[in-house]
């Protein structure tokens, strides 16, 4: 990152949220981001820093919940894990389309911890 270059860190408020607080589907809320990421960062220029926690156990992007990605799921804890470095590639690519510069996959403890 360039000294005196603008960026946009987008943290946890502006994605989908499912059960126990995680990830459902890591895409903008339409009522925070109306337009759309790539619209904002369209219209400001600044590549954008993203963050994102833990998934949930019902996440979309499960197979289990119609998804078309592996995961495991721990109902118990209301986490999952995603088990295909497919899901990664497809996740970061679409990202890169509205973009993304910086991923930060954050709550690794919770992750690892309370997954099964």
């Amino acid at each position: 990152m360039e000294c005196g270059q603008e960026y946009l860190q987008l943290d946890s408020w502006w994605y989908h949220k499912g059960e126990g607080g995680g990830v459902k589907n890591w895409t903008a809320i339409p009522y925070i981001i109306p337009d759309g990421i790539g619209n904002l960062y369209e219209t400001t220029g600044w590549p954008i820093i993203a963050h994102n926690r833990y998934f949930s156990s019902d996440t979309d992007y499960a197979r289990q919940n119609g998804g078309p990605y592996a995961f495991t799921i721990d109902n118990a804890t209301s986490k999952a894990l995603p088990l295909e470095e497919v899901f990664w590639d497809d996740l970061l690519d679409e990202a890169l389309t509205w973009g993304l510069v910086t991923y930060e996959q954050d709550w690794l403890d919770r992750q690892y911890m309370y997954t099964r």
